[in-house]
């Protein structure tokens, strides 16, 4: 059944072709083609939808022995420019998915098209309301960072994000500190319209990060605040899950989000290297488990990278491997059948899913 999502994109793609084919006809008879193709395309998809969806159901743990699938909340992906939506809605219905949060954040240095993808990104807000939740940027050191924040905030912005890794030998300080007078600004428009704050720090690769970040909670106790990644604690050879931990512990304002992205390999291979590894990854998340969420983390925006193009199929199957990985104790890799291993997951308990792809994501964004 996967393969259906296939033929959905495949369906938009012949629609495209086939209204640029017949751009040049009679307007009337042109319209009737154009009509046609819709209902042709949109039946196509609507097919692929409730497949996939069948398939989905029938191989979520939480979809198994008539237990109903847990509705979701997809707190991190990303939207830019060139992108299409209409590949994420796709995967959304097939998955469960009941929302997105998608943000616009660009490449270093200085997230240089961040407009550019922030502009875009309100335009799919706008344009499918009940799906999108659109969570602000800008780069840290321009000071217009909260005069561009609160604009797209009363332009319909659910939120903000902030990658404050951008960092290498190249750009040793192209973030600047994460309690700059200038991010202040920023947190006071997140306290003023009480909108959360999505960070990508790194605690592991730069332990002053987390002594800056943790002033920042203390000083603003009534914003929360969702560092991605597992805090980024676990970006090294050798995870240390404990650094997140410990500000957890300290501010109750702060969750964090179990998205893997481009980490997905590297979290795969923590899980696979020893049942002790894994189990430190469920020990973590089964006890906060209520300060815990989830996304997949896809970058959206209609390139194709080293062969692959991010079709509704790629996307679904990209997310089912995150559902595999928590719902299960082994799975396959869903993205390279060529991969014959069988994969250590982490199985986690139905009530634990449920806050983390349910009710976290509804507290967090007030809805």
């Amino acid at each position: 059944m996967l393969p259906l999502l296939l033929v959905g994109y495949l369906g938009m793609k012949f629609r495209k072709w086939r209204i640029s084919k017949n751009d040049a006809m009679p307007a009337e008879k042109n319209s009737h083609k154009k009509l046609w193709l819709i209902g042709l395309a949109a039946f196509i998809l609507l097919f692929a939808i409730i497949a996939i969806a069948n398939y989905l159901g029938n191989s979520q743990k939480t979809g198994e022995a008539g237990k109903p699938v847990i509705p979701k909340i997809d707190m991190h992906e990303h939207f830019r420019a060139g992108g299409d939506a209409r590949y994420f809605l796709v995967a959304m219905a097939a998955a469960g998915i009941k929302k997105m949060v998608i943000v616009p954040t660009d490449w270093p240095p200085s997230n240089p098209k961040y407009k550019e993808n922030l502009t875009a990104a309100l335009e799919v807000k706008n344009k499918y309301p009940d799906k999108f939740i659109v969570f602000a940027t800008a780069w840290n050191k321009d000071p217009d960072a909260a005069k561009i924040i609160e604009d797209a905030v009363k332009n319909g912005a659910g939120g903000m994000k902030f990658i404050d890794w951008l960092s290498s030998k190249k750009y040793p300080n192209e973030a600047g500190p994460v309690d700059s007078d200038n991010m202040y600004k920023v947190y006071e428009v997140a306290r003023e319209y009480k909108v959360p704050v999505l960070m990508h720090i790194d605690f592991q690769k730069k332990p002053e990060w987390k002594a800056q970040f943790e002033k920042v909670a203390a000083d603003f106790p009534d914003v929360t605040f969702i560092l991605a990644h597992y805090c980024r604690a676990a970006s090294g050879k050798t995870p240390q899950l404990s650094l997140c931990a410990q500000t957890l512990d300290k501010f109750p304002n702060v969750y964090t989000d179990i998205s893997m992205g481009g980490g997905l390999n590297r979290y795969r291979g923590y899980f696979d290297k020893s049942e002790a590894s894994a189990k430190k990854f469920r020990d973590f998340i089964i006890k906060y488990q209520d300060r815990i969420l989830w996304g997949a983390d896809i970058v959206l925006d209609g390139k194709i990278r080293d062969g692959v193009e991010k079709n509704p199929a790629w996307i679904f199957k990209r997310m089912a491997t995150d559902f595999f990985i928590l719902e299960h104790g082994k799975y396959l890799n869903l993205l390279h059948p060529e991969d014959k291993i069988i994969h250590r997951s982490l199985d986690l308990p139905d009530e634990v899913l449920q806050k983390i792809y349910w009710e976290n994501p509804k507290k967090v964004l007030g809805i």
